[in-house]
């Protein structure tokens, strides 16, 4: 939700707020930390590319506002395509850093289109 916010507004920063005060600041670069933090997987190079591609799906679910059922994963070998739609550069930028986490990928090509906002009817 942050996420989407953020990039929506097109704002950099979003206070948090509980019970009417300010607690703190979220931003992109934490949204960036968050999911460059998250453990590394290593693939087993005897695992299916269909098991290569749920891995990878499970990556991208992960990534803040970007929906899972607007891409098309195709997984050959060590060789990643991802081809879909993303928010914003910002979106695309994070499932990349996401894909990075994931050790025994070999060439990963991203593809992810922009739809303006008004397309969606905001």
């Amino acid at each position: 939700d942050i996420a989407r916010l953020l990039e929506e507004k097109r704002i950099k920063r979003v206070p948090v707020v509980e019970n009417g005060r300010v607690v703190g600041i979220v931003s992109r670069g934490n949204l960036m930390q968050v999911l460059a933090s998250t453990p590394r997987v290593t693939l087993d190079p005897s695992i299916s590319n269909r098991e290569k591609r749920e891995i990878v799906m499970g990556a991208l679910a992960q990534v803040p506002g970007l929906n899972p059922a607007h891409l098309n994963v195709v997984v050959e070998g060590d060789r990643v395509d991802v081809w879909g739609l993303a928010d914003s550069d910002a979106v695309e930028k994070a499932a990349s850093v996401a894909l990075d986490n994931i050790d025994g990928l070999g060439e990963v090509s991203i593809n992810l289109g922009r739809i303006p906002n008004y397309a969606w009817g905001i």
